[in-house]
């Protein structure tokens, strides 16, 4: 693959490379594994329902979502919780009439997520979900409160956080390839701001609705970020 532009879309505006000799790597472990795939196919599931998309116009075979264990050294940064990377790929190398096509690459970083203060990651049991037929009235209280009158940042539980980074990122994905956001210059810090408005908003009219346990604390957790950056 040969990179394009690694400038990232999210929160922080210029994410600085992980240094490790400062900061000792954390991995998810194989149990937060098995989840993160189950946070995946919900996601994707989510994603793909909204934008109403069929199996054929999914993107999955433009896009790969990786863990810190197969990052490069510059796809780990620190700050965000995941970033969206766009490359190039010839679709069939060195034969005649082959194409470059645009493909993405979603990076979490385990150790912004594990040291967390708000997360809990002590219950990692995987519900039984079909998220093909979702009703939940609409979420009530204030930005910061959870449904129990307690501060939401101690009930992050770890599936719907992940499902939450997930369909973040996708969605990202989607408007870049629909071409209702540019790539090359979603990074450009007053557009990058913008599309992460935009793109929370999404987040939040996909996820309000779905019957996960804990998903009404995420969304409440991003929701501080919503007001402090201008919601819109």
């Amino acid at each position: 693959m040969q990179k394009i532009d690694v400038q990232k879309i999210d929160v922080q505006k210029n994410p600085s490379p992980l240094n490790f000799s400062e900061k000792p790597p954390i991995f998810f472990c194989d149990s937060q594994l098995k989840v993160m795939d189950e946070a995946v196919l919900i996601a994707e599931e989510l994603v793909s329902n909204y934008y109403k998309m069929s199996s054929a116009q999914w993107l999955r075979s433009r896009y790969e979502i990786k863990t810190l264990k197969d990052l490069n050294a510059d796809e780990i940064v620190d700050g965000p919780f995941a970033q969206v990377l766009g490359y190039q790929v010839r679709t069939t190398k060195n034969f005649p009439g082959s194409r470059v096509i645009d493909y993405y690459k979603v990076c979490f970083q385990d150790q912004a997520i594990l040291t967390l203060p708000a997360l809990n990651v002590s219950n990692l049991t995987l519900p039984a979900l079909n998220v093909s037929n979702l009703t939940l009235p609409a979420l009530n209280g204030s930005e910061n409160t959870c449904a129990n009158g307690q501060d939401c940042k101690e009930y992050l539980s770890f599936l719907p956080f992940l499902i939450y980074i997930t369909v973040h990122e996708l969605v990202h994905i989607v408007r870049f390839a629909t071409f209702k956001q540019i790539y090359s210059v979603a990074s450009e810090v007053d557009c990058a701001m913008e599309e992460e408005r935009k793109v929370h908003k999404i987040c939040w009219n996909i996820l309000k609705k779905t019957p996960i346990a804990g998903m009404d604390n995420v969304l409440l957790f991003h929701a501080k970020w919503r007001a402090e950056n201008g919601n819109r």
